[in-house]
Parts: structure tokens; sequence; C-alpha cells
């Protein structure tokens, strides 16, 4: 689908560059639905790397917030009386940085994800300007 609308904006952008081709009116009419289905396409694209990226901040924030209080169980001296509850919280905590240093991998993928798409929408942008 993706495809075929690529190449139904190319085919239009590409009539709107020939001198003579068309009039005015409909050259504009044919511009604004280029421009209709390209932020459409745009959006619909962003909106799910969105949706992945606050996500991810949500399990960023519980992570974190799970970190802060087994930081502070750690620091209290009594906490160490019971062996099997230090192995179990150590456990724990090192599970979490390696979920944080994942989920932050995963976030940076998705930011450039984000990224690349707004230099592709930018990219159309400009060749329907041509």
């Amino acid at each position: 689908q993706a495809a075929a609308a690529e190449t139904t904006v190319g085919t239009i952008a590409h009539s709107l560059r020939q001198p003579g081709s068309r009039s005015s009116a409909v050259k504009n009419r044919q511009r604004k639905m280029l421009e209709g289905q390209l932020r459409n396409e745009h959006d619909r694209a962003m909106a799910s790397v969105n949706k992945h990226i606050a996500e991810i901040e949500q399990k960023v924030a519980s992570a974190t917030e799970r970190i802060k209080e087994i930081e502070a169980l750690m620091a209290d001296p009594a906490h160490y009386k019971d062996a099997q509850n230090v192995i179990a919280v150590n456990r724990e905590y090192t599970m979490l940085k390696e979920r944080m240093a994942e989920l932050t991998l995963e976030w940076d993928e998705l930011t450039l994800q984000a990224e690349l798409i707004k230099q592709e929408y930018s990219r159309k942008q400009e060749n329907l300007e041509i």
C-alpha cells in the first residue's frame, strides 16, 4: 500500500512539474491532494513510533522508581540481616539495570527512526515544490 502511494505521489509530482501540462487550478488541486496524502502517511508512521516511544518512557520511569527503592533499601544496614533477601534484591537490581540498558537502546533506535521519517517527509515535500 505504501509503495502504491509512493508511486502515485511520484506520478502526480512528476506531472505537476511538466510545463503547460495542466491548468493552474488542476495543478493546485493535485498539489493539495498530494500534500494531504504525504501528511497522512507521515502522521500514521509517526503515531506508531511515538506510541512505542511513550511506552518505553513509561517502562523507564517505572524501572527508575524501583531502582531508587532498591538503592534506598540497600543503604539500610538492617536489610543485610536476611541473606536470602539480599540475594533476591541484588538479582532484581541487576536485572533492572540490564533492562534499563535495553530500553535505552530501544529508545535510541525509535528516536532515530522518527528522525528518518521526518527527513523522508521533508524530502517528499521538497519534491512537490520542484
